[in-house]
């Protein structure tokens, strides 16, 4: 593993095997992803029908908050509700079906993933953008991104600080590693990662944990499943000292953000911002 560049990958879940429609990646997307297009899709309608939230919170007797939390894909709408709105809108024919079909897919209850009942509340919409992600470009100064984490590394930095009941440890070590699964799947994520040397060399737990970590960033790089970036000791770049993940998800052209302290887990959607963290990433690899 050179110190600059090495090729290693670190996100998978799930995927059930069935081979993806790579022009619509609709063999990753979840419930929540097609809530996202359908809110897109409704806002495109609205604004070429040349109405107001206004008017269209007025069609459905709701808040214009509620129309604006539709149309970003945070909230569902309701079978009647689309009806109503498609009417008021005018919208007929192969677009109005389409459009429909595309709710019905929102609707649908969610498939549990491995992770799902081990995840806190604050990081469970991460992971979900994790699972069906295109594209994930990743920078933390100290720590292997989870997903190219081996079992024992996830163990020593879970269990650590002694704070949590063993079997708990053991729920949430089984959880990282099931989201692995998708390096290795029928439709695996492009992933970068960048990681400092340092994160490397001071490692978390035992030199024979940490072996056994770096050669798992071997394996990964050989196999192609990631691009690891190891950045030399000394290096000077943008954003050095803070923890960033940038993904793409299936059915959203726009990358965003995704930030984590303490005790929040935090998605940037603003795309001046989102911009920002890129071309901070960039600057990371060109070091």
């Amino acid at each position: 593993m050179s110190n600059h560049a090495c090729t290693t990958s670190e996100h998978g879940l799930a995927g059930d095997g069935v081979p993806p429609d790579m022009e619509s990646g609709e063999a990753l997307a979840s419930p929540s992803d097609f809530k996202v297009e359908v809110g897109a899709k409704l806002l495109s309608v609205r604004e070429e029908a040349r109405r107001k939230r206004e008017e269209a919170a007025g069609v459905l007797g709701c808040s214009v908050d509620k129309i604006g939390s539709i149309e970003r894909g945070r909230t569902s709408v309701s079978r009647m509700e689309l009806r109503a709105l498609l009417d008021f809108y005018e919208v007929r024919g192969e677009q109005r079906a389409d459009l429909e079909a595309l709710a019905e897919k929102a609707r649908k209850r969610r498939t549990p993933t491995p992770w799902s009942a081990s995840v806190p509340p604050r990081l469970k919409r991460f992971f979900r953008l994790e699972e069906t992600a295109l594209r994930i470009r990743t920078y933390n100064p100290d720590l292997v991104h989870g997903l190219a984490q081996t079992e024992d590394y996830a163990r020593a930095l879970i269990g650590g600080e002694g704070v949590l009941r063993p079997a708990v440890v053991d729920q949430l070590v089984r959880a990282r590693m099931a989201r692995q699964s998708r390096l290795s799947g029928p439709n695996p994520v492009e992933l970068t990662i960048a990681l400092p040397e340092a994160a490397i060399r001071s490692g978390v737990g035992s030199p024979e944990l940490m072996r056994g970590q770096i050669g798992r960033l071997i394996a990964l790089s050989e196999s192609d499943q990631a691009d690891i970036r190891v950045i030399p000791y000394g290096a000077q770049y943008r954003g050095r000292s803070f923890p960033f993940t940038i993904l793409t998800p299936a059915h959203r052209q726009a990358p965003l953000v995704y930030l984590e302290n303490m005790l929040d887990g935090v998605v940037v959607e603003d795309a001046p911002r989102v911009s920002e963290y890129e071309e901070a990433f960039e600057n990371i690899l060109e070091v």
